[in-house]
């Protein structure tokens, strides 16, 4: 429909990895579904911690919005910090409500009453958390109505730190004339945030003791802020580096040490050994999803700098998949509330073959891919067009007539009067004469 930049044909890469993330965390649920109707052994024992590993997906979906939505920000301080900003405080917020809250109030309203009854037997806190994102607060309810949704709900509150970012570090970065510097100052807030989850995750493993199935302490909001805060430096970095680019050598080393990490962490996270991870939780625990956020950094940055587009980039930024990308939010709130009834009206089997896991995932996949694609058509799509309606510094609904205030009717019929010619002024548009207005 429009005209894509030449930043977004360059970054097209990044929706092929998020439909991939997608379709892991996809996996890995009915991975668990199955798993949870098995009896004794889970099905394909020797996979386990393999197919576990997929959860380190939910990382990379923090370490792309941190990247994508702090960009424009860092851009403005490093080149123009007196210029005027990509977006105001409210005005990024709403854009960013418009942008998440639509259809994720859809699912959680439909999946909430399908299975809540009655005025006095409905778990309403639990509507309600769902509702005002803050769901991972309660340890009993931050995986209800939508399993997947903490995620949404803590990046959701993770939103303001991005404008923060911009507004708190913009009067020191005006007086500092060295782009260097300025991106020094830019880096405070990013590092800070690692600091702060640093050392609220060793406090919890070390001091406070708290046991690993404590979930709204180690899936909350500042247990997941170094990923967030990845993705925000890694946006200063493609900042920084301006119009350079990485050779292709360089490039081929960032592919190769991003696949090489992931796979050290997945490797060394459980040791290969169910046994070990339904008694994991030990120190490398703890810290295997920083670094792994910071090795899936590492594997798209040459989609961000890279100087050509080697295999990879072909391969992941496809049009296809790039397409496919654009379902991706649907796709990830929709899948798992599916699994429930496909499994109730057994369509999905619980045997502990490889081959049977298999047939779950293409049986699950296209029924959750369709319903993503419906309601991007009839809800996210539809939404993404009244957003563009509110201007992005004040958050506030656009006028786009507002030469219609300038209307005066007289017996000749209405035209725009000269009388308020203050209404045109900044606006790059010479003063209108006189012209007759058809009005509707």
């Amino acid at each position: 429909m429009y005209a894509p930049s030449a930043r977004q044909r360059r970054w097209g890469e990044l929706e092929g990895w998020r439909i991939v993330a997608a379709l892991g965390i996809v996996a890995i649920h009915v991975w668990q579904q199955v798993w949870g109707h098995h009896a004794g052994r889970p099905p394909v024992y020797h996979l386990m911690p393999y197919l576990q590993s997929l959860d380190l997906f939910v990382d990379l979906f923090f370490v792309v919005s941190g990247l994508v939505l702090t960009y424009p920000f860092v851009r403005a301080l490093l080149d123009d910090p007196a210029g005027p900003a990509p977006s105001g405080f409210r005005g990024f917020l709403v854009q960013r409500f418009l942008r998440v809250a639509p259809v994720y109030y859809f699912v959680v309203v439909v999946v909430w009453s399908s299975r809540n009854f009655g005025f006095r037997t409905a778990d309403w806190t639990d509507l309600v958390e769902h509702l005002t994102f803050t769901q991972w607060l309660d340890p009993k309810r931050i995986f209800y109505t939508i399993g997947p949704a903490w995620s949404v709900a803590v990046e959701f509150w993770m939103l303001p730190l991005i404008p923060l970012l911009f507004f708190a570090a913009r009067p020191l970065a005006r007086r500092l004339r060295r782009r260097g510097a300025r991106a020094a100052v830019a880096s405070v807030l990013p590092l800070l945030l690692v600091a702060v989850r640093v050392a609220f995750k060793a406090a919890g493993k070390a001091v406070w003791k708290v046991p690993y199935t404590e979930h709204a302490f180690w899936y909350s909001m500042p247990s997941k802020l170094d990923d967030f805060a990845i993705g925000m430096l890694l946006a200063l970095l493609v900042a920084l580096a301006g119009a350079r680019r990485l050779p292709w050598a360089a490039g081929a080393v960032c592919r190769l040490a991003g696949a090489g990490g992931l796979a050290f962490i997945v490797a060394h996270r459980f040791h290969g050994s169910p046994v070990r991870y339904l008694t994991r939780f030990d120190d490398f625990e703890v810290a295997c999803h920083p670094l792994a956020a910071v090795a899936l950094g590492v594997l798209v940055l040459p989609a961000l700098i890279g100087r050509r587009r080697g295999l990879v980039n072909r391969v992941v930024g496809a049009r296809p998949l790039v397409a496919a990308g654009a379902f991706t939010y649907a796709l990830y709130l929709v899948h798992e509330p599916l699994l429930q009834p496909l499994t109730s009206i057994g369509l999905l089997s619980t045997g502990a073959s490889l081959a049977t896991m298999a047939r779950n995932w293409a049986l699950v996949l296209p029924v959750a891919l369709a319903a993503a694609v419906v309601m991007y058509l009839l809800i996210e799509w539809p939404m993404l067009r009244i957003r563009a309606a509110y201007d992005r510094s004040t958050g506030r609904s656009r006028d786009y007539y507002a030469h219609l205030a300038d209307v005066v009717v007289t017996r000749e019929g209405p035209l725009l009067s000269r009388a308020r010619p203050a209404r045109f002024e900044g606006q790059g548009r010479p003063e209108p004469d006189p012209v007759e207005v058809v009005l509707p």
